[in-house]
């Protein structure tokens, strides 16, 4: 019989879904919350950037960083959460992956999952469901994801 993990998930909280096959209720396994997502940029930088004098005259350039802080947070829970996936696929806790998330966060899973992960895909999805409830969510994702188990 076919497990298949439902991933949903936005920069701040990710839900695992477990679905064993059409028509089949989704069943949450476990949740992951990253609150530093949701923090307003204020918050997330403790200092202002430094700043470097220049080498002539009184002039001085602030630093930036390459990467907003609120990026940072997206990208490190992006990091995360396939860091999980792969660990339970090692573990044979699932033989489908679905990934549902918002777009631009989509993206940074596709990007951190690895290879051997990547090849269970079966669907992604690229829509902001975490906050639904799951009877909600599974309404919405297309039956194709989930075939008839093989009997």
């Amino acid at each position: 019989m076919s497990r298949t993990w439902v991933v949903v998930a936005d920069s701040a909280m990710a839900r695992v879904f477990v679905v064993p096959g059409t028509g089949d209720p989704m069943r949450e396994l476990e949740a992951f919350a990253h609150p530093e997502a949701r923090l307003a940029v204020r918050e997330l930088t403790s200092d202002l950037p430094g700043s470097v004098s220049g080498g002539h005259g009184s002039q001085h350039h602030a630093l930036q960083s390459r990467v907003e802080p609120k990026q940072q947070e997206a990208i490190a829970f992006a990091r995360f959460v396939p860091d999980r996936i792969e660990s339970a696929r090692t573990g044979h806790e699932f033989d489908r992956l679905v990934l549902v998330a918002a777009p631009a966060f989509l993206g940074r899973l596709r990007a951190a999952l690895g290879d051997d992960a990547r090849r269970l895909v079966d669907g992604e999805l690229d829509a902001d469901l975490v906050k639904l409830a799951p009877d909600e969510i599974r309404k919405r994702l297309p039956e194709s994801f989930f075939p008839e188990p093989v009997r």
